[in-house]
């Protein structure tokens, strides 16, 4: 059973990990790279994705409607789908591996200190 500092230090840390993964602009690079190789589902795209399934667009432009995408890009595009597996894989390794809990507990500090700015900016 989880303790309440535990707890609220997994939640600070799955916080700060599912922004980094999912919104954050210092994984921009790598995240377009992502979603070129597995595009996200219900999306336009400029070239013929290689996986999930498009249909063509007649536009002005040629565009590409990505009707089903595939699992990592969906995975990386949505902050719930993230969130989910990002608190799993945390409290796996929090419970399973005690020389974890100071790297996690960095990332809770970050997590907090996220929050505290985007409070502090309303």
């Amino acid at each position: 059973m989880f303790e309440i500092t535990a707890l609220v230090i997994l939640v600070l840390a799955a916080f700060r990990l599912t922004t980094l993964v999912v919104t954050d602009t210092i994984l921009d690079r790598p995240r377009n790279w992502l979603h070129n190789q597995f595009p996200v589902s219900e999306t336009y795209v400029t070239e013929k994705p290689k996986r999930g399934t498009a249909r063509y667009v007649n536009a002005s432009e040629p565009k590409w409607w990505v009707e089903k995408g595939t699992f990592i890009g969906d995975l990386t595009s949505c902050a719930y789908c993230a969130g989910v597996w990002i608190s799993v894989a945390l409290g796996a390794l929090w419970y399973y591996v005690p020389a974890s809990h100071v790297a996690v507990s960095v990332v809770a500090v970050a997590g907090g200190q996220l929050l505290l700015s985007q409070w502090i900016a309303k």
